[in-house]
């Protein structure tokens, strides 16, 4: 049987209240809101400490430090009415920090989810709008970059794993 990598086109962004009900749910967003040209920054990084121990001069000790996480990255079409964009503007322009939990999923063939990450405690702490250009007819883009206490893969062994998040 020969493995074919997946491709990165069919995904899907889900936005959490409280952990427990999508964003849509209890803001009643459009269904546009979480339709995402775009999402990177799913990374993960656990940086060393080198130690250098007295009188010893050919090597270090190296000691890891607790793991940092990655800034996710949205871009989409700009939405005119979107309670994203409310929960947004909210945390940038009023300081009102409200964390949501994501979850990423990326699909396969038919739609079948074949790996998905958990994303804990994002709120907002950029938003970008692309320039304005006359002699461009060119989608007016929309890049919000969240920040997030950490992200975790999330084990698809069956489609039940998943149901359990959202």
């Amino acid at each position: 049987m020969n493995y074919h990598p997946p491709l990165g086109y069919s995904f899907s962004v889900t936005f959490l209240n409280d952990g427990n009900e999508p964003i849509g749910d209890a803001l009643k967003q459009s269904m546009f809101d979480t339709n995402f040209k775009e999402v990177s920054g799913l990374t993960s990084e656990v940086s060393v400490d080198k130690i250098q121990e007295g009188g010893v001069n050919d090597f270090q000790h190296p000691l890891p430090k607790p793991a940092s996480f990655g800034n996710i990255t949205l871009k989409r079409g700009l939405l005119v009415k979107s309670e994203l964009a409310h929960w947004m503007y909210d945390a940038l322009e009023n300081f009102n920090i409200v964390p949501k939990d994501l979850i990423i999923v990326l699909h396969g063939p038919l739609l079948v989810p074949i790996a998905a990450w958990n994303i804990l405690n994002a709120y907002p702490i950029k938003w970008e709008v692309s320039g304005f250009n006359a002699m461009d007819n060119a989608i007016v883009m929309e890049t919000i970059e969240l920040t997030c206490r950490k992200h975790r893969r999330v084990l698809l062994e069956t489609n039940e794993n998943l149901q359990a998040l959202i």
